[in-house]
């Protein structure tokens, strides 16, 4: 409910829910203040909608400039000139080794469906063919040097030794990995058309150890994503042995030194 709450035709909804996710990284509300925070936050920025609603119809302003406009702060400045057709520049960070480059979005909020993908495709056409091969280039070596940093300053691999597989992989059987990722990260994207066979990763999981259960030349291991390591909530706690019935299901923990990429 809290996802689809609107007020004066503003998602303060979705931007109060991605604020509590960004500080808690509690998915589905099990903390014990969830509802309060949420309850208070919620508030404050429709109190926020309220004076800018005002403030920005009295006062003009050739250009208006915010930072990561997902944010409960935030979402109301966008909405609003877009309601008064006012020049909105939405500033992003992102790492790019070993420079911060702020990127502006104009707009546009980076899990927006609909105008991320023409922003992207606009920067990519102004680009000629020899500076877009670069980009490439640039990316995928970057890629393959393992230890460097693509987004973060501190990168996941950093404690993953290179090449490391898990000490019981066997080469004579069918090695099957998933990959977990941060199920909250995902949480604030509107999703269009979006009709999930599974509820959640972890439900996902569970019907491949049913197919598997009595192959035993097949094994199964579930990465934990290194993102995950602080996380106590059930979403990620819930990926453990004790709901995994078949022997040959391994669980690799998010701090875990075996390799990413050589798995």
């Amino acid at each position: 409910s809290i996802k689809n709450f609107y007020y004066k035709d503003i998602d303060n909804g979705l931007a109060t829910y991605a604020s509590y996710l960004t500080n808690s990284r509690d998915k589905d509300l099990e903390g014990y203040f969830a509802n309060s925070i949420l309850s208070n936050n919620l508030n404050t920025t429709n109190t926020i909608t309220d004076f800018l609603e005002i403030f920005l119809k009295k006062n003009k302003f050739s250009n208006i400039y915010s930072f990561n406009s997902r944010m409960n702060l935030y979402r109301p400045i966008l909405r609003i000139c877009e309601k008064y057709k006012l020049k909105f520049n939405n500033l992003e960070a992102s790492f790019d080794d070993p420079k911060l480059r702020i990127q502006n979005l104009g707009d546009s909020i980076v899990t927006d469906a609909d105008k991320m993908p023409i922003l992207i495709r606009n920067y990519w056409k102004k680009k000629s063919k020899i500076k877009r091969e670069k980009i490439i280039n640039k990316y995928y070596s970057e890629t393959r040097n393992w230890r460097k940093a693509l987004e973060n300053p501190t990168s996941y691999l950093a404690k993953q030794k290179k090449d490391l597989l898990p000490d019981t992989w066997d080469v004579n059987k069918y090695n099957m990995v998933f990959f977990v990722s941060s199920e909250d990260e995902y949480e604030t994207i509107e999703k269009r058309n979006f009709k999930p066979i599974f509820k959640n990763q972890l439900e996902c999981v569970k019907e491949i150890c049913k197919i598997i259960r009595n192959k035993k030349n097949f094994n199964l291991w579930i990465r934990m994503h290194p993102n995950l390591g602080k996380v106590k909530w059930d979403y990620s706690k819930n990926f453990n042995t004790h709901n995994f019935f078949s022997e040959n299901v391994n669980i690799i923990e998010p701090d875990s030194e075996v390799s990413t990429y050589a798995l």
